[in-house]
């Protein structure tokens, strides 16, 4: 349970919140509902607070009744979540209460196998993910399965869900060790983006669906040849693309910028509104802002020194006074209009567009980002989960999570693209005989004309901003260090950087990265 609402440190109610009196209240409510719906969710409540296996035994036999009332009222969708969750709670009981594990995986494996004979697609990957990973003994019965409903739909034209199905036929084939096999799903998995890449309705979209079946050939052994033609053909979509792009302006009252917002991702796919959201905003301009600052009205400001001090009262910034020291001055202006900015940007756009595609998306979760992490030129391999979690986290409104996951993502993530580029990111200390990595703030500042590069200038300057700037603000520092109490989390400069690196992740998705990278991705 997490909270359905939460921001400026406070959240809707948890179980964790409901006293005795309330929880005895709920357990009879219990007893008197035949709804199984209600009777799951009032029963894990009261296993969760008062650890009565009872409550947890109810629960997974109410979660699965409800689980086949929804199926049969073809609430296809809804059904895997109920089953995911009576099985991890089966999984509690043993000896003398009775392990129900075994039981709960034969109901969703009949429960597959209907829907195979049925051609229902609708949440059946999530099914077929649980048996994949819980009944590995079977495997080769549910990559039958996966690569039938793949067929079936590429038959029907709807090639992007069949992609999803290809990619569940090779962990199951995995599973079997029939490595042909295996090879045999992943082409068809990659054939599947070039298929959608013929009937893209632009340049861009083609592009990017010829980059992710460039990147499955990639883990195809013996695929040179297939490579270099995909690539051939990447960079010609790119090329092209450039064309479709063309430049808007408009003035604009700031009032009317959420309302702008909201409907711009409104009305969407998942994902497409998540690609607006992205492109709602473009990166701070340093340039600009040093124009700006320089500005008559700001000659006061200018002059006048001053101190940030963190939560703990510290100081972690100075400003000296403009007579002092006019180029420090001035670079402390430059970040505090980019703070600005940055708030200006939370309120007025992201904050609620990211809210209106909560409410267009109400049942989000960590696997509707895999579309968006897997293949991704900014993500390192074995890291696509931990930027899944914490783009959902940070959609959800839960920033604590999505700030303790992405920053360090982030600084790695910057390490490995300078490394491709031949930058040596270690130090060796002379003392100790140790290679330390470098920290964050030497990534940004020392090597930020190659990380300019490669992701531009006004994104390196943001990262620096929000991440390792002092006089910004030094979340990666203040984070890390356990400088920031809970609340901390909930202000407008993690919810831009969760923002930012939600907009390098897509535009990372649509082709290779400049500065070469497409050329050193093989650990990627």
């Amino acid at each position: 349970f997490v909270p359905m609402f939460s921001g400026s440190g406070r959240r809707s109610p948890l179980p964790k919140d409901l006293s005795d009196s309330e929880l005895d209240a709920l357990d009879r409510v219990l007893s008197q509902t035949e709804d199984p719906e209600l009777a799951s969710r009032l029963a894990d409540i009261l296993w969760l607070q008062t650890q009565n296996h009872r409550r947890a035994q109810t629960a997974v036999q109410s979660y699965i009744a409800s689980a086949q009332r929804l199926e049969s009222d073809e609430e296809y969708a809804s059904v895997p979540m109920r089953l995911e969750r009576a099985l991890d709670l089966s999984a509690l009981f043993g000896g003398q209460r009775g392990d129900r594990s075994e039981e709960t995986l034969v109901e969703i494996a009949s429960l597959l196998r209907d829907r195979f004979e049925q051609g229902i697609t609708s949440g059946t990957l999530d099914i077929l993910d649980v048996l994949i990973e819980r009944r590995p003994d079977e495997s080769g019965e549910w990559a039958e399965i996966a690569e039938g409903f793949a067929n079936q739909l590429s038959e029907e034209g709807d090639y992007n869900p069949a992609s999803m199905f290809w990619k569940r036929a090779i962990q199951a084939h995995r599973k079997t060790g029939e490595d042909d096999r295996v090879r045999e799903a992943q082409v068809q998995e990659a054939e599947t983006y070039v298929t959608l890449a013929d009937e893209a309705p632009s340049e861009m979209v083609a592009a990017s669906f010829i980059r992710q079946a460039f990147e499955a050939y990639r883990q195809i052994p013996n695929s040179d040849e297939r490579q270099e033609e995909l690539h051939r053909r990447l960079l010609d979509h790119q090329e092209q693309a450039t064309e479709e792009m063309g430049q808007i302006s408009t003035e604009v009252d700031l009032q009317g910028l959420p309302e702008q917002a909201r409907k711009s991702v409104r009305d969407q796919s998942f994902l497409q509104a998540l690609y607006s959201l992205a492109t709602l905003e473009t990166p701070v301009d340093p340039e600009r802002l040093r124009e700006r600052v320089q500005s008559e009205e700001f000659q006061l400001q200018l002059m006048l020194p001053k101190e940030r001090v963190n939560a703990l009262g510290r100081v972690i910034g100075t400003k000296p006074s403009g007579t002092e020291d006019p180029e420090e001055a001035l670079k402390s202006m430059i970040h505090d209009e980019a703070n600005r900015d940055h708030q200006i940007a939370v309120s007025a756009l992201i904050s609620p567009a990211r809210l209106q595609i909560l409410q267009d998306h109400p049942t989000v979760r960590v696997k509707d980002f895999r579309p968006l992490t897997r293949h991704n030129a900014f993500i390192p391999k074995g890291r696509e989960q931990q930027f899944a979690r914490g783009l959902n986290a940070g959609l959800q409104g839960d920033f604590l999570i999505a700030g303790h996951l992405l920053i360090p993502q982030v600084e790695n993530t910057l390490r490995v693209f300078l490394q491709r580029q031949g930058v040596i990111t270690t130090g060796l200390d002379s003392s100790s005989k140790r290679q330390n990595e470098q920290s964050l703030n030497v990534t940004l500042h020392d090597y930020q004309d190659v990380l300019a590069s490669i992701f531009g200038r006004e994104t390196v300057f943001d990262l620096q901003n929000l991440l390792v700037e002092p006089l910004g603000s030094n979340l990666r520092n203040e984070a890390m260090h356990g400088l920031m109490n809970d609340g901390a989390f909930y202000t407008q400069p993690v919810v831009y950087l969760w923002w930012l690196i939600l907009r390098i992740c897509c535009h990372a998705n649509q082709g290779p990265l400049p500065g070469g990278f497409e050329r050193n991705t093989a650990d990627n």
